[in-house]
């Protein structure tokens, strides 16, 4: 039986800076995330570190991953005079109109008396913060907040298809990359795969050394990868999702700071593994990312035509069938856990 499971939201910001010399600076939050940030001090783009108003660095990175849904935007030694929020046709809105709520906060680490902006997500919706300073420049800031329902398909159990659809969720809902981070939305690279129902092993640091104490299959990927979806990928203090075809979907710490699925990068990888508390299809379909695979002797079929239950089927070189089966067959695919 096919189940769905639902989590609400996720926040995506993206802050420029178009007016003045200054920085920008934000604090992490309890949902998804995701900011990028120009900003200009002298001719390089820096971003502040709101903990120290002195000190910039040209890495975006949350500072506080554990923190709340808001962030902080300033420039060094001077006040925030006056926030204004406008709707992209350029009218001026309350606070209970927008989305966003505002504050003028006053530094508690500084012996400076600068002030700053603080900005909240309040609900769904675009709009533009002004932050006006009393040297008379200002920032413009775009914020915009996307609620989405989280959600995979899998079989009611941890599946290797399940698991994949899970990180393509991660990918299009594009989730924060957050060094530590272990909640749907906000996650490295180990969490991306134990969010889905808790698979990886008791060890969230080491599948790898997981599978091996489980006894599961693994291998090394110069020797080649298997012809299976969801399989671990694992290089010293790294680990990703095998998306199948040499693809991989990956939480790394660049690349906008999301949740990304890389084309014909399995191959940087050391070794493959079986990812322990996942099933993997022995004979049968699975669909992935709406499309359909099927399994024989363990692994997908590729560039070979195969009638199946008086049908027959195209299946190119990534594995995709030409045409769907009936969505009964989907359940009549039979699992196991593949050891050595």
């Amino acid at each position: 039986m096919k189940t769905v499971f639902k989590k609400c939201i996720a926040i995506a910001m993206t802050i420029a800076c178009l007016g003045g010399v200054g920085t920008i600076a934000f604090i992490g939050d309890t949902a998804p995330v995701g900011i990028t940030a120009n900003a200009t001090q002298g001719e390089n783009p820096v971003l502040g570190d709101i903990r120290n108003p002195g000190k910039f660095t040209k890495e975006l990175r949350t500072i506080n991953g554990n923190g709340v849904s808001k962030f902080k935007a300033y420039r060094s030694g001077l006040k925030v005079t006056k926030i204004v929020i406008k709707n992209t046709s350029g009218k001026t809105l309350s606070t209970k109109e927008a989305c966003v709520s505002t504050s003028i906060k006053k530094w508690t680490n500084s012996a400076k008396s600068n002030t700053y902006a603080q900005i909240s997500l309040k609900s769904n919706g675009v709009n533009i913060v002004h932050v006006y300073y009393n040297d008379g420049n200002s920032q413009t800031i775009r914020v915009e907040a996307n609620k989405y329902t989280y959600s995979y398909k899998d079989s009611g159990f941890a599946s290797n298809f399940g698991l994949v659809n899970h990180g393509l969720a991660a990918v299009k809902q594009k989730w924060w990359y957050e060094y530590g981070g272990k909640k749907i939305g906000s996650v490295d690279c180990a969490s991306l795969i134990y969010t889905y129902r808790n698979v990886g092993g008791q060890n969230k640091m080491d599948f790898l050394s997981n599978t091996k104490a489980e006894g599961l299959k693994w291998g090394y990927v110069k020797n080649g990868i298997p012809r299976v979806h969801g399989l671990g990928l694992h290089q010293p203090g790294h680990v990703a999702i095998y998306a199948g075809n040499g693809n991989t979907i990956d939480a790394r710490s660049y690349d906008e700071y999301c949740v990304k699925k890389y084309y014909n990068f399995a191959s940087n990888f050391n070794e493959w593994f079986y990812i322990v508390g996942v099933k993997y299809p022995v004979t049968g379909w699975v669909k992935i990312d709406g499309k359909p695979y099927y399994y024989q002797n363990g692994q997908y079929l590729v560039n070979c035509t195969k009638k199946i239950n008086g049908v027959t089927y195209k299946f190119a070189s990534n594995g995709v069938a030409n045409k769907n089966p009936a969505e009964s067959a989907y359940s009549k695919t039979q699992y196991k856990v593949y050891k050595k």
